[in-house]
Protein backbone atom coordinates (compact mmCIF):
# COMPACT_ATOMS: atom_id res chain seq x y z
CA UNK A 1 0.00 0.00 0.00
CA UNK A 2 1.33 3.49 -0.75
CA UNK A 3 3.17 4.99 2.24
CA UNK A 4 0.90 8.04 2.34
CA UNK A 5 -2.05 5.74 2.98
CA UNK A 6 -0.44 3.48 5.61
CA UNK A 7 -0.62 5.69 8.72
CA UNK A 8 -4.40 6.09 8.77
CA UNK A 9 -4.92 2.40 8.04
CA UNK A 10 -2.77 1.40 10.98
CA UNK A 11 -5.17 3.06 13.42
CA UNK A 12 -6.78 0.42 15.63
CA UNK A 13 -10.25 1.88 15.11
CA UNK A 14 -9.92 1.21 11.37
CA UNK A 15 -9.21 -2.47 11.66
CA UNK A 16 -12.26 -3.61 9.66
CA UNK A 17 -12.54 -1.79 6.35
CA UNK A 18 -15.26 -2.30 3.74
CA UNK A 19 -13.96 -2.94 0.25
CA UNK A 20 -15.61 -3.50 -3.09
CA UNK A 21 -13.87 -6.50 -4.67
CA UNK A 22 -14.00 -4.97 -8.16
CA UNK A 23 -12.63 -1.62 -6.98
CA UNK A 24 -9.86 -3.36 -5.06
CA UNK A 25 -8.75 -5.93 -7.63
CA UNK A 26 -8.60 -3.60 -10.65
CA UNK A 27 -5.66 -1.49 -9.43
CA UNK A 28 -3.89 -4.55 -8.03
CA UNK A 29 -4.24 -6.31 -11.39
CA UNK A 30 -3.06 -3.21 -13.24
CA UNK A 31 -0.04 -2.90 -10.99
CA UNK A 32 0.64 -6.63 -11.36
CA UNK A 33 1.11 -6.02 -15.06
CA UNK A 34 3.85 -3.50 -14.36
CA UNK A 35 5.18 -4.26 -10.89
CA UNK A 36 4.17 -7.81 -9.87
CA UNK A 37 6.07 -7.82 -6.57
CA UNK A 38 4.73 -4.42 -5.48
CA UNK A 39 1.12 -5.32 -6.28
CA UNK A 40 1.25 -8.43 -4.10
CA UNK A 41 2.83 -6.40 -1.26
CA UNK A 42 -0.10 -4.00 -1.53
CA UNK A 43 -2.61 -6.85 -1.52
CA UNK A 44 -0.94 -8.57 1.43
CA UNK A 45 -0.69 -5.30 3.35
CA UNK A 46 -4.42 -4.73 2.94
CA UNK A 47 -5.16 -8.18 4.33
CA UNK A 48 -2.91 -7.43 7.30
CA UNK A 49 -5.40 -4.72 8.28
CA UNK A 50 -8.22 -7.28 7.92
CA UNK A 51 -10.22 -5.77 5.10
CA UNK A 52 -13.58 -7.34 4.50
CA UNK A 53 -15.60 -7.48 1.32
CA UNK A 54 -18.76 -5.44 1.07
CA UNK A 55 -19.80 -7.11 -2.18
CA UNK A 56 -21.09 -4.11 -4.09
CA UNK A 57 -19.89 -0.52 -4.28
CA UNK A 58 -23.19 0.78 -2.90
CA UNK A 59 -22.67 -1.18 0.31
CA UNK A 60 -19.27 0.46 0.75
CA UNK A 61 -20.68 3.99 0.38
CA UNK A 62 -23.53 3.19 2.77
CA UNK A 63 -21.23 1.70 5.44
CA UNK A 64 -18.98 4.78 5.36
CA UNK A 65 -21.95 7.18 5.30
CA UNK A 66 -23.50 5.48 8.35
CA UNK A 67 -20.19 5.73 10.20
CA UNK A 68 -19.80 1.95 10.43
CA UNK A 69 -16.48 2.17 8.59
CA UNK A 70 -14.03 5.07 8.51
CA UNK A 71 -13.30 4.55 4.81
CA UNK A 72 -13.68 2.12 1.94
CA UNK A 73 -12.12 1.32 -1.42
CA UNK A 74 -14.58 2.14 -4.17
CA UNK A 75 -15.04 3.45 -7.69
CA UNK A 76 -14.83 7.24 -7.55
CA UNK A 77 -18.08 8.23 -9.21
CA UNK A 78 -20.21 6.38 -6.64
CA UNK A 79 -18.62 8.17 -3.69
CA UNK A 80 -18.60 11.55 -5.43
CA UNK A 81 -22.22 11.18 -6.58
CA UNK A 82 -23.21 10.31 -3.00
CA UNK A 83 -21.28 13.34 -1.72
CA UNK A 84 -23.00 15.60 -4.27
CA UNK A 85 -26.36 14.25 -3.04
CA UNK A 86 -25.50 15.26 0.54
CA UNK A 87 -24.03 12.03 1.91
CA UNK A 88 -21.26 12.59 4.50
CA UNK A 89 -18.60 10.88 2.35
CA UNK A 90 -15.67 12.05 0.26
CA UNK A 91 -13.19 10.53 -2.17
CA UNK A 92 -9.41 10.80 -2.33
CA UNK A 93 -7.49 10.27 -5.55
CA UNK A 94 -4.15 8.86 -4.29
CA UNK A 95 -1.20 10.80 -5.66
CA UNK A 96 0.65 7.48 -6.01
CA UNK A 97 -1.69 6.60 -8.85
CA UNK A 98 -5.19 5.53 -9.79
CA UNK A 99 -6.43 2.82 -12.09
CA UNK A 100 -8.65 3.54 -15.03
CA UNK A 101 -11.80 1.53 -15.53
CA UNK A 102 -13.19 1.88 -19.01
CA UNK A 103 -16.72 1.33 -20.26
CA UNK A 104 -16.03 -0.30 -23.63
CA UNK A 105 -18.54 -0.52 -26.44
CA UNK A 106 -18.43 -2.95 -29.36
CA UNK A 107 -20.55 -4.51 -32.07
CA UNK A 108 -20.69 -8.28 -32.25
CA UNK A 109 -20.25 -9.73 -35.73
CA UNK A 110 -23.40 -11.83 -35.30
CA UNK A 111 -25.63 -8.96 -34.14
CA UNK A 112 -29.19 -8.99 -35.50
CA UNK A 113 -29.12 -5.30 -36.43
CA UNK A 114 -25.60 -4.11 -37.18
CA UNK A 115 -26.76 -0.78 -38.62
CA UNK A 116 -28.65 0.11 -35.43
CA UNK A 117 -25.63 -0.99 -33.41
CA UNK A 118 -23.41 1.34 -35.46
CA UNK A 119 -25.78 4.24 -34.74
CA UNK A 120 -25.63 3.42 -31.03
CA UNK A 121 -21.81 3.23 -31.01
CA UNK A 122 -21.59 6.49 -32.95
CA UNK A 123 -23.83 8.11 -30.33
CA UNK A 124 -21.78 6.63 -27.46
CA UNK A 125 -18.70 8.28 -28.95
CA UNK A 126 -20.42 11.63 -29.53
CA UNK A 127 -20.08 14.94 -27.72
CA UNK A 128 -23.69 14.59 -26.49
CA UNK A 129 -23.00 11.19 -24.92
CA UNK A 130 -19.87 12.50 -23.23
CA UNK A 131 -21.79 15.42 -21.79
CA UNK A 132 -24.48 13.03 -20.54
CA UNK A 133 -21.85 10.77 -18.96
CA UNK A 134 -20.55 13.76 -17.00
CA UNK A 135 -24.05 14.28 -15.52
CA UNK A 136 -23.87 10.68 -14.28
CA UNK A 137 -20.52 11.28 -12.59
CA UNK A 138 -18.18 9.73 -15.15
CA UNK A 139 -14.95 11.22 -16.43
CA UNK A 140 -15.33 12.18 -20.10
CA UNK A 141 -13.05 10.70 -22.74
CA UNK A 142 -13.03 13.87 -24.86
CA UNK A 143 -10.48 16.53 -23.98
CA UNK A 144 -12.96 19.37 -24.58
CA UNK A 145 -15.56 18.05 -22.11
CA UNK A 146 -15.13 19.14 -18.49
CA UNK A 147 -15.30 16.46 -15.78
CA UNK A 148 -18.11 16.61 -13.22
CA UNK A 149 -18.00 19.40 -10.63
CA UNK A 150 -15.59 18.60 -7.83
CA UNK A 151 -13.53 16.18 -9.91
CA UNK A 152 -9.88 16.86 -10.66
CA UNK A 153 -8.79 17.37 -14.25
CA UNK A 154 -7.78 14.07 -15.83
CA UNK A 155 -4.38 15.63 -16.61
CA UNK A 156 -3.84 16.12 -12.86
CA UNK A 157 -4.27 12.41 -12.08
CA UNK A 158 -1.43 9.90 -12.05
CA UNK A 159 -3.13 7.14 -14.04
CA UNK A 160 -1.41 3.78 -13.70
CA UNK A 161 -0.31 2.31 -16.97
CA UNK A 162 -1.02 -1.32 -17.64
CA UNK A 163 -0.26 -3.87 -20.30
CA UNK A 164 -3.59 -5.46 -21.32
CA UNK A 165 -1.80 -8.49 -22.77
CA UNK A 166 -0.10 -9.17 -19.43
CA UNK A 167 -3.33 -8.47 -17.51
CA UNK A 168 -5.28 -10.93 -19.66
CA UNK A 169 -2.56 -13.57 -19.40
CA UNK A 170 -2.47 -13.23 -15.61
CA UNK A 171 -6.20 -12.62 -15.08
CA UNK A 172 -7.12 -16.02 -13.66
CA UNK A 173 -4.06 -16.18 -11.39
CA UNK A 174 -4.79 -12.66 -10.08
CA UNK A 175 -8.43 -13.55 -9.36
CA UNK A 176 -7.38 -16.68 -7.48
CA UNK A 177 -4.76 -14.75 -5.50
CA UNK A 178 -7.33 -12.07 -4.65
CA UNK A 179 -9.87 -14.69 -3.54
CA UNK A 180 -7.22 -16.38 -1.42
CA UNK A 181 -6.18 -13.10 0.22
CA UNK A 182 -9.68 -11.73 0.80
CA UNK A 183 -11.65 -14.94 1.24
CA UNK A 184 -13.88 -14.88 -1.74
Amino acid sequence: MPKAMMAPIAAASWSRVRVSPRAAITPVMKMAGIRPKRSMVIAKTTTDVRMNKAGLNGAVVEAVARGEKPYGIIIEYMALNAKAAGSPVDFVFPEEGVSSITQPVAILAGSDNIEAAKVFVDWQLSQAAQEQSVTQGYFPIFAGVQPPAGYPAVADLNILEADPVVMLAEDEANKLAFADLFGG
